[in-house]
């Protein structure tokens, strides 16, 4: 009796340990007042918050018509998700992180025809969004280049864009399909040179240059890029004739 009041107490004391229960998991199922399936989730019992819905989770119309499918993360969507029309067909597929909208995602009509497709922030629509009316084509009025949920300019295959930048700074760049892509030119209000380099899909690649309001290049920021991200600096000598200037858009620099 005392080896066994003992191995109780020690299976207590794990359990205040590891924060968890001999059911730590479980699946639920709701119906609609007529009995037909709402939704079915799998669940985990989390320390302080209960149970939260984790894993697989579909759900259902009264009809009996899917209305969406995909996973949570301690309570949060997450990952890839579908929803549905009442017909069966997709209605809008995408990724979750954290309980948003993040990555790419496609819209659909009713009839299976594509509606939109782009990338989402945080819950917001960012970067290059193409929208298409009923017939198919390209509806060139919600059709554009978006930030923080807000078409800022509009969707053209090529051309050479010029907008400020933070603190005066003016940029010329070259675009196509609504992304910076090849050569940008930066300077400041004085006129000074403040960047130059190369774009990929919208992204610093291959060697910049940055210089600071008084004509010295900036050993911080110049460098090579790759994927927008410096992975190394610049050689002096390089950096001493400006990096970048000696490197063509579309070169093997990119």
């Amino acid at each position: 009796m005392k080896h066994h009041w003992h191995a109780l107490g020690l299976a207590a004391a794990l359990t205040l340990i590891c924060g968890c229960t001999a059911q730590s998991n479980r699946t639920t199922v709701a119906t609609f007042s007529n009995g037909a399936l709402k939704h079915e989730a799998e669940e985990v019992l989390i320390a302080d918050a209960g149970w939260l819905r984790h894993g697989r989770f579909e759900s259902w119309r009264e009809d009996g018509s899917k209305e969406a499918q995909g996973h949570y993360q301690q309570g949060k969507k997450n990952g890839s998700w579908t929803f549905y029309f009442p017909n069966g067909s997709a209605r809008e597929q995408g990724a979750f992180a954290h309980g948003e909208k993040n990555g790419p995602w496609k819209h659909w009509l009713e009839n299976g025809e594509l509606a939109a497709q782009g990338s989402y922030l945080s819950d917001l629509a960012e970067g290059v969004w193409v929208y298409f009316d009923p017939s198919g084509a390209v509806d060139s009025e919600l059709t554009g280049v978006y930030e923080n949920g807000q078409r800022i300019s509009s969707w053209f295959e090529k051309g050479i864009r010029s907008g400020t930048l933070n603190s005066g700074i003016k940029q010329q760049a070259e675009y196509s399909h609504g992304l910076r892509n090849g050569r940008a030119v930066s300077t400041y209000p004085s006129g000074e040179p403040q960047a130059e380099g190369n774009y990929e899909n919208g992204l610093r690649t291959g060697p910049w240059t940055f210089w600071n309001r008084d004509g010295q290049v900036d050993p911080e920021m110049s460098g090579l890029y790759r994927l927008h991200v410096r992975v190394a600096p610049l050689s002096e000598t390089s950096a001493g004739q400006g990096g970048a200037q000696n490197d063509s858009p579309g070169s093997g620099s990119r």
